[in-house]
């Protein structure tokens, strides 16, 4: 099976995301699928978690990955992100974390191709972020489609 991992990066967060993220990718490779990654990391730098060799990485460097998003690096990423899905196709996707399933959400529609979410934080944590949650809440509605 050819699988999509997405995150929002890999070489700036060393967290419990990241490190579940480089476990599974590593596991299921060697499980004869093929896995890649994808980030809006910069092309320099290295993954702050090993990965097995045979997972192939891309890195958008889209943005700062280090400070919340604008609109405009929002809709920048999203159109980079459509564009590798079209020549990838990916039999499926797993975006980690709200921080790349919602823009993944929105640059999937169309395209036929399941999308998993897999979260990492507890719902509290949207508690005094509405919009965060609501895109939250649109993003799944359209993931289901």
């Amino acid at each position: 099976m050819k699988i999509l991992f997405a995150i929002k990066t890999l070489k700036n967060s060393k967290g419990g995301s990241e490190r579940v993220l480089s476990d599974i990718c590593s596991n299921l490779v060697n499980r004869h699928h093929e896995i890649t990654i994808l980030s809006f990391d910069e092309q320099s730098g290295s993954c702050l978690y090993e990965l097995d060799s045979k997972v192939k990485t891309t890195w958008l460097g889209v943005g700062n990955v280090g400070q919340k998003s604008s609109l405009i690096e929002t809709c920048k990423r999203i159109a980079a992100m459509r564009e590798f899905l079209k020549q990838e196709k990916p039999d499926t996707v797993i975006a980690f974390s709200h921080s790349m399933f919602v823009p993944m959400s929105f640059s999937m529609v169309g395209t036929g191709i399941p999308l998993i979410s897999s979260e990492h934080i507890v719902p509290q944590y949207y508690s005094d972020k509405r919009i965060e949650y609501s895109l939250l809440i649109l993003a799944g509605l359209m993931s289901k489609r």
